[in-house]
């Protein structure tokens, strides 16, 4: 997922990793913003069960996920 702002020649990448292979991307008008969430399970995943991710007691796991971003220098 890479959003691109072309006029100020910057982009925005999240490189996706195992578990976190879905993405929301969301806006609330009109505020000038933009959100990238990683999610590990769909919406309503916790009541569905669909790709739930569950811990044993006392388990642990580590999750990442990483952005890029890269500034393109103006001639």
């Amino acid at each position: 997922m890479k959003l691109v702002d072309e006029a100020a020649g910057t982009s925005l990448e999240l490189q996706l990793t195992h578990l976190f292979d879905l993405v929301v991307l969301w806006t609330e008008p009109p505020r000038a913003m933009v959100c990238i969430e990683p999610w590990s399970a769909p919406r309503q995943a916790l009541l569905s069960g669909d790709r739930k991710l569950e811990l044993s007691p006392g388990a642990s796991t580590r999750l990442h996920t990483r952005y890029a971003f890269t500034a393109t220098p103006r001639a």
